[in-house]
């Protein structure tokens, strides 16, 4: 006969109930058909909402006025932004993209993007808040900055 023996007590396998571990699991929320790490030690998400005129006139304008962000009106999730940057060359770029992806993974607020040897295109748009939300213009100055570390060329205005 099979046995389970843990802590030196042991129990016929048939006796053991090999669910428990399992129920514990499915107490978590689940991402993607595996419990989330993240939901054992942080608090559940809160719903994000979209940017008002007026913060969009005080937060987004700055961007699309001094840092060269575009507005991309024709993004499936509604308003976004766009930029593109220029680097000297692949590794540089990667470099960037790597910085980002550390701060946007530390935001749980991820970029769409796209890079080709030297260049990244960037959009930005909150998909739970149906358009621009706060946490695409902290990334987008985040953003601002780690590109001028990794020595972005500047566009013409």
């Amino acid at each position: 006969m099979l046995t389970f023996c843990p802590q030196d007590s042991c129990k016929p396998l048939s006796t053991v109930n090999m669910m428990a571990p399992i129920t514990r699991w499915l107490a978590v929320p689940v991402v993607r058909g595996f419990p989330s790490q993240r939901a054992l030690h942080s608090p559940r998400r809160v719903k994000m909402v979209p940017l008002s005129l007026s913060e969009r006139e005080a937060e987004v304008e700055p961007l699309i006025r001094e840092h060269f962000w575009e507005k991309y009106r024709e993004h499936p999730s509604g308003d976004a932004i766009k930029r593109s940057f220029i680097f000297k060359n692949f590794d540089v770029a990667f470099e960037f993209m790597q910085t980002v992806a550390t701060k946007a993974k530390l935001m749980n607020h991820h970029p769409e993007w796209s890079n080709i040897y030297n260049k990244v295109d960037i959009v930005l748009t909150t998909h739970d808040a149906g358009g621009l939300s706060i946490k695409d213009v902290e990334m987008a100055q985040f953003i601002n900055g780690a590109a001028l570390q990794h020595g972005v060329k500047q566009p013409n205005k």
